[in-house]
């Protein structure tokens, strides 16, 4: 099964026996797996493994303690299958990255019984199964097709190597590559012709490397996703890491910019030789479903409101690199956090990321609401400090004023809810 989901080519030889005959473990053994293997036979021959060069969704961890991988038939990409070879340790679902194909229907690939699926913000979750094989439980899912990637995007590179320049990122075809010539930090700008709404970026990382040990894998660890409206002023929306594994990769983004950057600030190998296949935009999730809530917002984003002195500053320390001093009054050099959003209404835990020497307040409303004071205190205005306040938000985005009516206000680094 790991050989059929990650398209490795193998040879097996059963050569040896005793006196012309297999040994009876093997034979018990070719005997079992002639049965098991049939009923399953459509997802591991004539397939590849998905999330590869190949298309498909990808394979990996699929929540809940569950692991496998996924093939996908060769020439009609609208068939797929996912292989449950570690069951959930917990629960009676798995959770699958849809690579942007919109599901149609799901069914258990033994007896052909049809599964309860749903699909949003990018995933597709299989439900409700009370029974495990303990090997492989397999799922055919059939597709309706697949949310295009966004047309005309052009890409550069801070470095590349000699013939694999960042135009090949964007060229359709995975036999071309993009190499950053072992150079870390390293950027990627893609450029859309226009502002654009971005849902997700892909990165489909050249296999190169085949283990997942930090110390030789140069796949992709450290990241920021900036945007810009000018491809001149970029704001960080988006800071992570990626998982050391193998194929596709997906970074929800949620904004609309012209560019869109990728900053790699580090890589797990120290050679630093990360090779890209492709990258691809997605305006859009596949499905009726809609984004992943957004529960962490930088106070320098983009698509927050700044007015008057209010600006964005450098801080090494600060979450994305960078913080938004001169906060003050509630009719000017104010900040506006926008597209802070949550699943359901309810009341939320808020934490207040800030650089302030000594002691500060921030004051705050919460979609227009009444003003809560926050007391802020902290030793240097680029180390970082945390505080916690109650509000209660609504449902979707919500936005939130910083401000403080008598004094200047702390400088902003980020806030969260949970």
């Amino acid at each position: 099964m790991a050989n059929a989901g990650n398209s490795v080519k193998s040879l097996m030889d059963e050569a040896p026996q005793v006196n012309g005959k297999f040994p009876s473990n093997q034979a018990n053994f070719n005997n079992f797996f002639n049965g098991y293997i049939g009923q399953i036979w459509e997802s591991v021959h004539g397939v590849e493994g998905g999330g590869y060069m190949y298309g498909g969704m990808p394979g990996g961890n699929f929540g809940n303690g569950a692991y496998g991988y996924t093939t996908v038939t060769k020439g009609n990409e609208n068939i797929q299958y996912v292989h449950v070879i570690t069951k959930p340790s917990s629960g009676s679902s798995v959770k699958v990255r849809d690579g942007g194909y919109i599901v149609s229907g799901v069914t258990n690939e033994r007896g052909g019984a049809a599964v309860n699926f749903s699909q949003a913000g990018g995933f597709l979750t299989i439900s409700g199964i009370s029974s495990w094989d303990p090997y492989d439980t397999v799922f055919k899912v059939t597709m309706s097709g697949r949310v295009a990637k966004t047309s005309g995007v052009t890409a550069s590179a801070t470095a590349s190597a000699s013939g694999h320049g960042a135009a090949n990122l964007v060229d359709g075809s995975y036999l071309n590559y993009w190499d950053s010539n072992k150079t870390a930090p390293v950027s990627v700008t893609l450029d859309q012709g226009s502002a654009r709404h971005v849902a997700y970026l892909a990165v489909n990382q050249r296999e190169d490397t085949v283990t997942q040990t930090a110390t030789s894998s140069a796949r992709i660890n450290g990241y920021k996703i900036l945007t810009s409206g000018d491809g001149s002023t970029f704001s960080t929306v988006r800071t992570g890491t990626l998982p050391n594994a193998r194929g596709a990769q997906y970074i929800d983004i949620g904004a609309t910019a012209r560019f869109i950057r990728l900053e790699v600030d580090s890589v797990y190998a120290s050679s630093h030789q990360l090779r890209i296949d492709e990258l691809w935009l997605a305006s859009a999730y596949a499905g009726s479903g809609t984004p992943p809530p957004n529960t962490k917002v930088e106070a320098e984003a983009s698509g927050n409101t700044f007015s008057g002195a209010a600006a964005v500053s450098s801080c090494a320390a600060c979450s994305g690199g960078a913080k938004v001093r001169f906060i003050g009054s509630t009719s000017s050099n104010f900040l506006v956090v926008n597209n802070l959003s949550v699943a359901t209404a309810g009341t939320y835990t808020l934490t207040i990321q800030y650089g302030v020497n000594g002691t500060r307040t921030f004051d705050l409303s919460v979609n227009g609401g009444a003003t809560i004071a926050v007391n802020c205190t902290g030793t240097d205005f680029n180390t970082p400090a945390k505080t916690t306040v109650s509000v209660t938000l609504k449902a979707g985005n919500n936005s939130i004023k910083f401000f403080n009516n008598t004094a200047w206000a702390p400088d902003l680094d980020v806030v969260s809810v949970s």
